[in-house]
């Protein structure tokens, strides 16, 4: 995005009065945003039920979102707005799709979707084709578990199913966080190629941030993941489709 761009995008929905529809958002920290009632009822059922029923928010012209995000909530509408139309990417798709979902907004839904598989997908694909260093496994396999909690949240089943597939081809020392570190950082298992370019979305430190990321991650999903996710390791050990 150009500087001029940038800066356009950062006026939309932070200034008043610049649609005759404006409904006001009101953060606990007391910010504000400004969006058209006729964007957010094309959007979402759930707003378009609001604004139909004469409700308080309706006649107010303020809606309070107790406990969102200001900037979450402004990267959600960015993606809305016909004239920005915010890419979904991995940088952006957990924080927008909670809030897509809350309000039954289907096209960023699937878009959120589509986001999180490939996303799954990129990770195994960048430990098959560079290395499975230690360092590397951990930040990926804490970026898939992080997926993972958030289709659960979401009850994404499919997305869910994809995200314990590809998290059990990295074993269980890597996604328990229990794989224990060798020489100078590295992976006691054999390493094809440790160089790994870093991206902003990922974990970054020394692997024992990377380890107890993953422990906190693996340790605070249903036991019925944890149980899917052993069973899912086994059938892929059987299979010698491990990275």
């Amino acid at each position: 995005m150009s500087e001029k761009e940038s800066t356009q995008t950062k006026k939309y929905f932070t200034v008043c009065g610049d649609c005759t529809d404006e409904i006001k958002f009101v953060f606990d920290d007391g910010q504000t945003l400004y969006v058209s009632e006729n964007l957010l009822s094309y959007a979402s059922p759930v707003f378009k039920a609001m604004f139909e029923h004469n409700l308080k928010e309706k006649t107010e012209r303020e809606v309070k979102l107790t406990e969102k995000n200001y900037k979450d909530v402004l990267e959600f509408l960015l993606c809305l707005h016909p004239a920005v139309q915010r890419e979904i990417t991995t940088k952006n798709v957990l924080d927008v799709v909670g809030i897509a979902e809350e309000y039954q907004v289907d096209l960023l839904i699937m878009r959120c979707k589509n986001v999180m598989t490939k996303w799954l997908e990129s990770e195994l694909e960048y430990v098959k084709g560079y290395g499975i260093g230690d360092t590397t496994l951990r930040e990926r396999t804490a970026n898939c578990l992080t997926i993972l909690h958030k289709a659960l949240e979401c009850r994404y089943t499919t997305v869910v199913d994809h995200a314990i597939t590809i998290i059990s081809k990295f074993g269980y020392g890597v996604f328990s966080g229990t794989l224990k570190l060798g020489p100078k950082g590295s992976n006691i298992n054999t390493t094809r190629n440790n160089s790994s370019p870093s991206r902003g979305n990922y974990i970054h430190g020394d692997s024992k941030e990377g380890d107890s990321k993953c422990q906190k991650l693996f340790s605070t999903l249903p036991d019925n993941i944890k149980y899917r996710l052993l069973v899912e390791r086994l059938m892929t050990c059987d299979k010698n489709i491990m990275y």
